[in-house]
């Protein structure tokens, strides 16, 4: 199937069903063909003052948000083509700007008196991985991660942007001294001419450590100063016309995430991990302040030019727990939490009982509620908030929350792993919540003894299941009297999921493989399997089983006999971390990853189950979908991504175009 331009009416069909608002204009901007609004902003990839500091831009995985410094408005610009943004650069008069980013082929410029797309520079390289901008005279000069340079003619500041330049193009020699910087996982430092892209100079500054991947590197604007930082923990400084070592800040005990200079040199911002942001002396390397307030991970750090009025000098800083802050240098003092709303991975997602609002859970643990009618967050429950979750589950109904997660890890998310790593000691805990009174649900899975490992609820929420490694314990969620106990050792991290009729659980045993036990009799359905199962998944009137290994395969649950197996031909590596079924059972829906033009794409694959077709992807996403939940009605499919956002999908239309495109 093909979503193209028909869809176009299905948004102005859904209008009915969505009311918009002034404010939601901003969640239909570039959204991919077939979707209907998209909840949330990314998480934060880079942070950028424009040249009068009257403007800040954001850089997310989803897009570009520019705020006005002043009050605190934001606007999302719009795009032809969605993707995250690593990448940002103003023009020298502030009325332009420019961005990219490393899943997107395209630069696109914006014209911001008006926020319009001036030009969309599509990058013939085969590699188009855009790494840097920079405006210079009447040039775009663009990097990619094969240190390839383009350059790109502008007429006038304001005009029209001419296609690619020759790169033989002879330049001014100004333009030529401009350096560009790589940092790679061996500590090497690789320093390049930014218009031929030759090589200066190599610097081994953290070769020498047992982990000496560079995470993040910051110069001063006249390319005096550089400094690296890597998984060694240290921060070094380099003195650039010499190319020898200054200095090595040695302070610290988790992963510097960020780095930047302020414009005078003299200062040097350092985002960490565990959450908190140092300024350092550049001359004496010695720390003048530390900054705290943010909750997680220190994902991108800005200072404001010089000549900025509003706030002074001050410093903008860029967190996964969704917010951006602006400090003032002088003081160390937080100015003001200019935004929230930055989300990184969303975990999972689900529907209230009206399907008028949807629940959604980060990361780490924190809750979002989005009102349908007007697609604005209503709440935000932050109290069983975790460094990470290892585990997250709401009911069906979004009322209930069980969450197993980590305190006291440190670690930071990259650009294009999707994910993270993490380093140091912590402490995991399992938490069951009512998020309609917001307290904590007493049972044994909070005995300091009990340590649970994994929890499901039953679709109708009458039945909750935990796993304490040894066992699984099913009990009545209402009155949380213990049902069923199945003895079940595990040794890969298990997996268990409880039937639509709460009739069934399906679990895996100690060898990775898919089991069916029938509860009320405790027999076992046998399913001859001979590979590992990652994902399962329940038609809607619990007939038929799915599970993910190499390959898809369907059973037919009969409580006599064996499952009857149907392999899906179309789900060979169809990658496995979600999939469900339509609302009527005869659609598989799951995740989809391929490659195009050095590109990763990130979809949801439709598997006619009957005839063992693919009907069509619903692409969107920038990072792996980690959840799909249908409406309580059928017609909405929320898809939850690490990208940080959640696209709702018209099923009923999707399923008409379907129909037409036969």
């Amino acid at each position: 199937m093909s979503l193209s331009r028909t869809f176009l009416s299905i948004f102005l069909l859904f209008f009915t069903f969505l009311q918009p608002s002034i404010a939601q204009d901003t969640q239909k901007t570039g959204l991919p063909e077939g979707a209907i609004v998209r909840l949330g902003k990314g998480g934060i990839n880079i942070l950028r003052f424009s040249p009068d500091g009257s403007r800040l831009a954001v850089g997310t995985d989803v897009g570009v948000w520019v705020y006005d410094v002043a009050d605190g408005t934001g606007t999302a610009l719009s795009s032809e083509n969605y993707g995250q943004v690593s990448t940002l650069v103003f023009s020298p008069d502030g009325s332009i700007l420019a961005g990219g980013g490393g899943d997107n082929p395209n630069i696109t410029i914006w014209k911001l008196d008006t926020g319009k797309i001036l030009s969309t520079l599509k990058v013939k390289s085969k590699h188009p991985n855009i790494t840097d901008l920079f405006f210079h005279d009447s040039f775009l000069i663009s990097v990619n991660d094969h240190y390839d340079v383009m350059k790109w003619g502008i007429h006038t500041i304001k005009g029209v942007l001419n296609s690619e330049l020759d790169n033989s193009e002879k330049t001014e020699s100004s333009i030529e001294e401009k350096l560009i910087f790589y940092g790679d996982s061996s500590g090497k430092i690789t320093i390049r001419n930014l218009i031929n892209g030759d090589r200066v100079a190599t610097l081994n500054g953290h070769k020498d450590s047992t982990e000496p991947e560079i995470i993040t590197l910051a110069a001063t604007e006249d390319n005096k100063i550089l400094a690296s930082a890597g998984r060694d923990m240290t921060i070094q400084l380099w003195d650039i016309p010499n190319q020898i070592q200054l200095a090595t800040i040695q302070k610290h005990k988790v992963w510097v995430t960020s780095l930047a200079f302020s414009d005078d040199r003299k200062i040097l911002a350092s985002g960490y991990a565990s959450n908190v942001i140092k300024l350092w002396n550049v001359y004496t390397q010695r720390e003048i302040s530390i900054l705290r307030g943010h909750k997680n991970t220190i994902n991108a750090l800005t200072f404001s030019p010089e000549n900025t009025q509003i706030y002074g000098a001050c410093l903008a800083s860029g967190s996964a727990d969704g917010t951006i802050r602006l400090w003032d240098i002088k003081t160390g003092k937080e100015l003001i939490t200019f935004t929230d709303g930055h989300t990184e991975w969303v975990k999972t997602v689900a529907f209230t009982n009206t399907d008028s609002q949807i629940v959604s859970v980060a990361y780490n643990g924190g809750i979002e509620k989005w009102n349908l009618q007007t697609n604005l967050r209503e709440s935000t429950f932050t109290t069983a908030q975790f460094d990470d979750t290892e585990s997250v589950m709401l009911s069906s109904d979004g009322t209930h929350y069980a969450v197993l997660g980590k305190k006291g890890i440190q670690f930071t998310f990259e650009q294009d792993s999707w994910g993270y790593k993490s380093t140091g000691s912590y402490r995991s805990s399992f938490q069951l919540w009512n998020l309609t009174t917001e307290q904590k649900i007493p049972g044994p899975w909070h005995s300091l003894f009990v340590k649970i490992v994994g929890s499901a609820f039953s679709p109708d929420s009458n039945l909750f299941a935990y796993d304490n490694s040894k066992e699984i314990i099913i009990v009545d969620f209402n009155t949380k009297k213990e049902l069923y106990r199945i003895e079940e050792d595990r040794f890969f991290d298990r997996k268990f999921l409880l039937s639509p009729d709460g009739k069934l659980l399906a679990f895996t045993d100690k060898s990775g493989k898919a089991k069916i036990l029938v509860l009320d009799t405790q027999h076992e359905i046998a399913l001859p399997l001979d590979d590992r199962s990652s994902v399962f998944a329940f038609s809607p009137d619990s007939s038929t089983f799915a599970t993910k290994g190499m390959n898809i395969h369907l059973w037919k649950m009969d409580s006599n006999k064996k499952g009857e197996n149907k392999v899906l031909s179309n789900s060979f590596f169809a990658m496995n971390n979600v999939m469900t079924f339509s609302p009527d059972g005869n659609i598989l829906v799951c995740f989809h990853i391929d490659t195009h033009e050095d590109r990763w794409r990130f979809g949801i694959k439709l598997i006619d189950i009957p005839t063992d077709k693919v009907l069509g992807i619903l692409s969107g996403h920038t990072a792996p979908i980690q959840t799909l939940v249908f409406s309580h009605n059928g017609k909405i499919l929320a898809s939850g991504s690490m990208d940080g956002t959640i696209l709702l999908w018209n099923w009923e239309e999707i399923m008409l175009q379907l129909k037409k495109d036969g």
